[in-house]
């Protein structure tokens, strides 16, 4: 569990409105809050028709971290404004309640590839604990949240496709409830919206190649893809009509992104290699997948399809039209996170084969490195999650955009720019806590102490300590000393 929230203004802005809802019985915040927080509209936006003030995300966000905060009301009598000194146990426990839920439904979605429960028990715990999902998981933003919908949607799909009788006569009730995780995914983000058209053509494909009889083609078209996404688009107009003042308001017309520097195929470059921004780097699973990824194509065309094809078509949307393309400030390729463990599903066919029987040696040789591999790798994001959420960005080169208490100058010296620019952000954290008794020996100390006056190197230790020394593991608040 955390020892500290995600502080920076999303999340504040979802729990200010599940506060709000909790409180009042509705979606505005508190003015006085909102229009005093920083970066005016990045976060909250002010309808002009009724002067109250909204969060700019979706609203399922704020709906279901009233879980947590109700919670903390009804126990401790009190919910104030931004956090509490017990917010953290009620968040932590709430996610870390999310994290089994999405367990299982991984875990029910591997059933329909593998009757291998040993496989299917590993692959959850790789997702799990070798990648940055472990991250992600537990640090009170909404990314789980997004994993979670998506993974139900692709589960009810699944149920839907393997019913047994001819598609004119099967129940409807999965292909619905795919649609309705559809619909909550894109109350917590305006950008799924992209997946509507995608999806429908998905349950198109699916009905088509299933034998649908001709007559009943205009009926399934307008019940099962035109009225759920005219529902969808409309249910969104209407959110953004209370909350905006416009249907065509997205809640980002206040404030805008900055925009990072970048061409499309030097943001491909990044997510296939990049230190910080690669999915294979960040979720290595995706390496044991590709000796099942061919196999997985040949016998589940259209599950295949689904998850490259949702994929991309977030990835070319993400790349091209967005300005903070990569997520920043986060770790890793954040935007993705959402999509990886199910584009990781083809690893259980090498899973099943080294778990498989009989044990010959090349099945125990392969387990033993898999093993080892693995144990490294959650060791690596043991190394993310001990420190603070935003370690890399608060001690490094763009520290100013976070914290002004940073004393090294803009123009950084060229070493520690490379260093924090290119360094992976585990590596990052592993060479802050073993030179945390001796910060001379960090890799860009000797470049970055000539720029600097010996006062500001002597402050600047100062600083470092007390953010290398700050433990993010709620249960081991000393394990950085």
């Amino acid at each position: 569990m955390p020892a500290v929230m995600y502080n920076v203004g999303d999340p504040y802005a979802w729990r200010e409105e599940a506060r709000a809802i909790i409180l009042h019985g509705e979606l505005s915040v508190d003015s006085e809050m909102a229009s005093t927080f920083p970066s005016k509209g990045a976060f909250f936006v002010l309808n002009p028709t009724n002067g109250r003030w909204y969060s700019r995300y979706g609203s399922f966000n704020g709906v279901l971290l009233t879980i947590p905060l109700m919670a903390e009301k009804l126990i401790t009598g009190e919910l104030p404004p931004l956090e509490s000194q017990t917010r953290v146990i009620f968040l932590g426990v709430f996610y870390a309640a999310l994290s089994v839920v999405i367990a299982c439904v991984l875990y029910l979605i591997t059933g329909y590839y593998t009757e291998s429960i040993p496989a299917r028990f590993l692959f959850v715990l790789l997702a799990f604990y070798t990648t940055y999902l472990w991250s992600y998981l537990r640090n009170t933003t909404q990314e789980s949240t997004h994993l979670l919908l998506l993974a139900l949607c692709y589960l009810f799909f699944l149920r839907f496709k393997a019913l047994p009788q001819p598609l004119a006569e099967r129940s409807k009730r999965d292909i619905y409830l795919a649609w309705a995780m559809l619909f909550l995914l894109c109350q917590t983000k305006l950008s799924y919206l992209s997946l509507l058209p995608f999806f429908a053509f998905m349950t198109g494909r699916v009905a088509f190649k299933n034998g649908l009889p001709r007559d009943t083609w205009h009926p399934f078209i307008l019940r099962m893809m035109v009225i759920p996404i005219a529902g969808i688009c409309i249910a969104q107009a209407v959110v953004h009509m209370i909350k905006f003042g416009n249907p065509f308001l997205t809640g980002y017309h206040q404030n805008h992104d900055p925009t990072f520097p970048h061409t499309f195929w030097s943001a491909t470059a990044d997510f296939l290699w990049g230190s910080q921004g690669s999915i294979f780097v960040h979720f290595p699973l995706l390496f044991l997948a590709a000796f099942g990824v061919w196999r997985f194509i040949r016998l589940y065309p259209d599950e295949s399809l689904f998850l490259l094809g949702g994929f991309l078509v977030t990835y070319a949307l993400v790349a091209r039209a967005t300005g903070g393309w990569r997520g920043e400030l986060a770790y890793g390729p954040r935007y993705f996170v959402v999509f990886l463990p199910l584009l990781s599903l083809p690893a259980l066919y090498p899973l099943e084969w080294m778990l498989g029987s009989p044990h010959t040696p090349p099945r125990m040789a392969a387990l033993s490195v898999c093993a080892v591999i693995s144990a490294f790798l959650a060791a690596v994001q043991m190394e993310i999650n001990r420190m603070d959420y935003f370690f890399k960005y608060t001690v490094g080169i763009q520290a100013q955009m976070i914290n002004h208490v940073m004393v090294v100058s803009d123009k950084a010296p060229p070493v520690m720019r490379d260093y924090f620019a290119n360094t992976n952000f585990a590596k990052i954290n592993w060479d802050h806590l073993r030179c945390r008794r001796n910060l001379e020996k960090l890799p860009y100390y000797t470049d970055m102490a000539k720029h600097i006056t010996p006062e500001n190197l002597e402050k600047w230790k100062q600083f470092m300590e007390q953010n290398i020394h700050r433990s993010n593991l709620y249960w081991l608040p000393d394990i950085n000393w």
